[in-house]
């Protein structure tokens, strides 16, 4: 009998995310930190959910899941989740979080990516079945 493997975290994305991830252009994600499925380390193949298109992709934590809030994210990483700075992201993220209160000091995670090749997912079975 197959021994259980431990199932992989899900991080869900909003519509218009797929493309430029596939690409390599979309590489972070800064999110409110409200779930344990956004702690991740690096190497970690996880779930990329990207649910309006309704297709799932293996992704690879490219670093350690961040822990930040807006008043000490620094501009360049709001930037490279393509905002403009900051306080547009400050302005934009609780659009993602209607039902949350979400201010300045709201604890955020900022997690880092990419599509990973098949060699870095069968390295990562390997090291789970030893």
């Amino acid at each position: 009998m197959a021994e259980h493997q431990p199932k992989h975290k899900t991080v869900l994305f909003a519509e218009g995310h797929l493309m430029p991830t596939v690409r390599g252009e979309k590489k972070i994600t800064i999110r409110l930190d409200n779930t344990d499925e956004h702690m991740l380390e690096e190497g970690e193949i996880f779930v990329g959910d990207f649910f309006v298109e309704g297709i799932k992709l293996a992704l690879r934590a490219t670093a350690d899941t961040e822990l930040t809030m807006f008043s000490t994210m620094l501009d360049e990483v709001a930037q490279e989740d393509g905002f403009a700075d900051v306080t547009e992201a400050m302005e934009q993220i609780p659009r993602y979080y209607p039902d949350e209160n979400i201010g300045i000091r709201s604890p955020l995670v900022v997690v880092r990516y990419e599509v990973p090749t098949i060699d870095d997912i069968l390295t990562v079975q390997a090291a789970r079945n030893d």
